[in-house]
């Protein structure tokens, strides 16, 4: 039995040098590689990129070009019989009247084959005013990509969260397994002292079995706190996309605490609420847009066109090329409330918007508020949990001294182990209580 329990206590003290050490900052940076929100983001980005540019195309010329070939199997021919054709001269009343001689027409016969047929040209058209459609739509792609950025600030935000609690898991984890290995390394060596007073006559037997019914226990500890190491890697493998089997090591480390007086009140550098803000913004500048198809709009165009074709009497018809230009102005008159119904809905929708945002904001600041008290409880937590383990600690040490001097029975020297390790635990929870409960500040606060 002594030799089992060494080999467990050793177990609980052995360096895992096979498993891979893992940071909180490599943590992170796996989950946003392996992350398909985070990728989805990217490429939302990237999409609101290339419709800003599209957008920005408006402002310069349109060039088109056009080709048109055709080929028909019509022909046929046209005749006009010749003959004495009447001289027409003014009248007195300017109408024309027969003078009494002849011309003589000698006919005329046309033969025409439509045969290939082609036509082609360059376009180029230009817009110069259309009501600022062009321009209010420019800078909606522009804010479409800044709610795309924010977008992604916010998807980063919530993966670094869920990653640091997972990592705090971890470490919580593998904390109460050590809270439990030295609680068996406590017990272990009760049990030998006991032992040996069982085999000196201090001690008896019962005296033993109860020691024993402790290690018992202890060994459960061991064991369900090995579990919970192995769950919270697996989630933690989970998080960040690793495969869940994967055999990490994670350094027990938390970061450093702000003190209350630096707490944050401001929310302004979230990345909900600029995005908020930018959705408020968006929503004004579709107003605008709207109205704009009730504004006159006028454009220029420009172009060459070349025709070649039609042969008449064996000669080629067209065959020649022109420039044009053109300017074109259209002014709505009445839509019969198309228009004008759009640019409400619009306005209705800003208002709405501004209403949201404003409860969000008030929300969010109440969030900060509740973020920071719970943060000023927990510091105060840990204090107190740590003071209330010194204690313990001590009470323990002078319970053990009282023990072996015997003027303290075992059962009271139990009590003060259990006590001990009750204390223990309680620290390693309010620690990770503590980081958890400073994580949500932060991203209560924008700061994460």
């Amino acid at each position: 039995m002594k030799h089992l329990l060494t080999v467990i206590i050793i177990l609980c003290q052995a360096p895992l040098y096979a498993q891979r050490v893992m940071t909180l900052a490599e943590c992170e940076d796996m989950a946003f590689r392996n992350n398909k929100e985070i990728q989805a983001s990217y490429r939302q980005i990237k999409s609101m990129e290339y419709q800003a540019k599209s957008a920005r195309g408006n402002f310069y010329p349109n060039i088109k070009a056009d080709a048109l070939g055709i080929y028909n199997t019509g022909k046929g021919n046209m005749n006009i019989e010749g003959g004495n054709l009447p001289v027409m001269t003014p009248g007195n009343d300017g109408v024309p009247v027969p003078s009494g001689s002849f011309a003589y027409f000698p006919g005329l016969a046309l033969d025409y084959k439509i045969g290939t047929f082609f036509t082609g040209g360059i376009t180029i058209e230009q817009p110069i005013y259309m009501g600022g459609r062009i321009s209010t739509g420019y800078r909606m792609a522009k804010i479409g990509h800044d709610i795309a950025i924010e977008n992604k600030h916010l998807t980063e935000t919530d993966v670094r969260l869920a990653v640091a609690n997972a990592y705090a898991g971890v470490v919580k984890a593998q904390e109460m397994d050590s809270v439990a290995c030295k609680y068996k390394e406590v017990l272990v060596e009760l049990l030998k002292n006991v032992d040996s007073g069982v085999r000196n006559g201090m001690a008896t037997r019962n005296d033993l079995l109860k020691v024993q019914v402790r290690i018992n226990e202890a060994e459960l500890m061991i064991m369900k706190a090995g579990n919970a190491v192995r769950l919270a890697k697996k989630n933690l493998c989970h998080t960040i996309g690793m495969p869940i089997d994967s055999d990490i090591y994670i350094i027990s480390e938390y970061p450093d605490i702000e003190k209350p007086s630096s707490f944050s009140n401001e929310i302004t550098t979230r990345p909900e609420y600029r995005m908020l803000e930018s959705q408020v913004e968006l929503a004004a500048n579709q107003v605008k847009f709207e109205r704009a198809a009730m504004l006159p709009q006028i454009g220029v165009q420009a172009g060459y066109m070349y025709n070649n074709g039609l042969k008449i009497n064996g000669d080629r018809l067209m065959n020649n090329g022109a420039f044009n230009v053109a300017v074109s102005v259209t002014i709505p008159i009445y839509t019969f409330g198309v228009n004008s119904n759009k640019v409400k809905a619009a306005h209705a929708r800003h208002e709405q918007l501004q209403l949201e945002r404003e409860y969000a904001n008030e929300a969010m600041l109440l969030q900060l508020s509740q973020a920071a008290d719970n943060l000023s409880e927990m510091i105060a937590e840990v204090d107190v949990a740590e003071l209330s383990l010194v204690q313990a600690d001590e009470n323990m040490r002078v319970s053990g001294r009282q023990y072996s001097a015997g003027m303290e029975t075992l059962v009271n020297y139990l009590e003060s182990q259990t006590l001990w390790r009750e204390a223990y635990q309680t620290k390693v929870e309010t620690r990770f209580k503590l980081y958890t409960t400073y994580m949500d500040y932060l991203k209560a606060s924008g700061r994460l």
